[in-house]
Formats: structure tokens, sequence, C-alpha cells
């Protein structure tokens, strides 16, 4: 359910939510009290860019049909996109083979309704914001997501922060060792390098090229999950891994902190589905900065820093509160 702030100003209407990745859309069919009625996932068709809006178009329909509903019935359809997203155009998604497309204008087309486009980790920040909301009071907030890359959406005053060019909170790639490996934006030793899970893969893959014994050596293709299952049995290859990633995702959560101020810092993705063997290190890191900073102790404080509950999926919830915000407020959406 969406919070009383959002029922109270949303018109009637069914929202239809889509989290568009590169290998699958999840579809969510939302009624008019905020209640899911459908959901469906499709594969994603990206062998040309009209291939990629038949299979949204497709879960359109068919999330649609799993709900019993009609499009008439539908008052907005907001959509998660991988990638650099302003004003509904698609500006760069490498994962989908889209650029500078117009993607929002081509749905709106189709369906004959508003279609709000967002970066992907930027409406799952909505989606967290919302589900937070609803259990205390909350005006700012940094959605963490740590998976095969990293990024932040921000909730500043309650309004999705986006930055003067749609990239605010993509702290993945800000660089942190000008002799560290070399990242995929082109700089050296970027966030991601040292704490995406094919970042931990690889340093453990670099271990074994060098001849360092591990209980990692009995997997024949390296992952973050065998990291962490490592990292649990005590494994010194993988505790020097995951406490390096611990250190430099601590500085992250202190950046964003310090940088916007916001009350609470939520941990997810991929590899945050780790659990306690990926907060407890990030969490004794921080400990190390309070110990030394009393203002690291009162703007660290432990309890602000917390992992999406596993059983939540900010994605398509996300792309559904973006959409009521657009029948809410049109001109607050496209910024």
């Amino acid at each position: 359910m969406l919070n009383a702030a959002f029922n109270d100003t949303v018109r009637k209407g069914w929202v239809l939510g889509l989290d568009v990745g590169g290998t699958k859309i999840a579809a969510l069919a939302a009624d008019e009290q905020a209640v899911i009625r459908g959901q469906v996932i499709l594969p994603t068709d990206l062998s040309s860019n009209p291939g990629t809006v038949a299979s949204i178009c497709a879960a359109v329909e068919q999330v649609l049909r799993s709900a019993g509903a009609a499009m008439q019935q539908v008052s907005a359809i907001g959509i998660g996109i991988p990638g650099l997203v302003r004003g509904g155009v698609v500006e760069m998604a490498v994962n989908l083979n889209l650029q500078s497309f117009s993607l929002a204008a081509v749905l709106e087309q189709r369906f004959g309704v508003p279609v709000v486009v967002e970066n992907d980790v930027r409406t799952a920040a909505l989606g967290v914001y919302d589900y937070f909301q609803e259990r205390e009071s909350l005006h700012s907030l940094a959605y963490l997501s740590i998976g095969t890359g990293i990024s932040a959406g921000l909730i500043l005053d309650g309004r999705l922060y986006r930055g003067a060019n749609g990239m605010a909170g993509e702290i993945g790639h800000v660089s942190l060792d000008a002799d560290g490996p070399h990242c995929n934006c082109g700089l050296p030793g970027c966030l991601e390098t040292f704490s995406a899970g094919p970042a931990l893969a690889a340093f453990a893959l670099q271990a074994r090229q060098n001849g360092t014994l591990s209980t990692m050596d009995q997997f024949a293709v390296l992952d973050g999950a065998v990291v962490y299952q490592a990292y649990r049995e005590g494994d010194a290859v993988a505790q020097h891994i995951i406490q390096q990633s611990a250190f430099h995702l601590s500085r992250a959560i202190q950046w964003l902190v310090m940088g916007y101020d916001v009350e609470k810092v939520v941990l997810g993705g991929g590899v945050a589905s780790q659990g306690e063997a990926f907060l407890n290190p990030i969490q004794q890191e921080l400990e190390r900065l309070r110990a030394q900073s009393p203002l690291a102790r009162r703007m660290l404080a432990a309890e602000k820093i917390v992992l999406l509950p596993p059983d939540i999926k900010p994605s398509g919830w996300g792309a559904v509160v973006l959409g009521r915000r657009m029948v809410a407020s049109p001109a607050q959406v496209h910024v």
C-alpha cells in the first residue's frame, strides 16, 4: 500500500509498474487503492529496439490480463530501466542497446496513457522510501544498490533527486585508487572495482592465479556468493576480499550521509542479499569511524544503516509509485 499522503492526492485509476532489465521484465498492476492485482515476468527481447519495445508492450498487456483489468482503467504507467534517462528519453542503456530513444513517447502513443520512465535504481529508491515511510516518519533516504554494479537513489524532502544530468547517486564510478583495477567507465579504481559482485569474483580469481590457497579453489566458477560462503567459513582470502569491500562501502555510506544528510541509508541489491555477512563487516568499518570522531558517531549511527528486507522487491513497486506520482503532479516527474 502507498502511504496516506499519496492516496489523498492521486486520482482514481489503476497504475502499472514495470521493471525492465537486460534479461527480464517484471510488471505489476495496482488498482485505485494501490493494491497489487496482477504481476507477470517476461523475457526481454534485445534483438532490436522494436523487439525491446514489443516485449515491454507484451508485459503491459499480460499484466492487465492477469489482473482482469482493461487499459481504459489505467491512469499511468511507470517504468524503471537501467541507464541514463531524462524527460522520458533513454539517453543510454547499454544492457538494452537503447540510445537517445524516446521510450515514454512511443509507449504513450501505443497505449494512450501517460508514461514516465526513470533509471531503475532511482525507481527502486521510491519503492524503498514508500516501504519505510509506512513504518516511520522519513523525509530523506539513500538507497544503495550493490550488485553487478553499484549506484544510489536519493530521496530528499520526500522527492526523488536526479541532479543536473540525471546522474545523482552514481557513486559506483567514484575513483578511489589511481592504481586500482580498471573500471568499465574508463577510470582506475572505482568503487565498483572493489565492491560490486564481479569485483569480488575477480579478486578471488586473481588470488587463485597467484597460487594463493583457498577453499574457493574447489569451485570452477567464482562469483560473489562463493566469496561470501568462503568468508563465513573463515577462508583468509575471502576475508581479505570482503574486508576490503566493506572498507570502501563504509566510505561510500559516509559520503552519502555527509553529502546529503539523509536520515537513513538502505542497502540492497544482489550482493547485499548475503544479509548479516554483508552488513556486519561494513558496520565494523563504520564503528572505526565512530570511535575516532564525535561527528561520525552522530551522523553514522548504526541504526541509520539498514538492509532492505529480503522479501521486498522495490523496483516494480517503485515504478508503481512513480506512475502514481505522475498522476498526482505531472510537472514534478519529468524534471
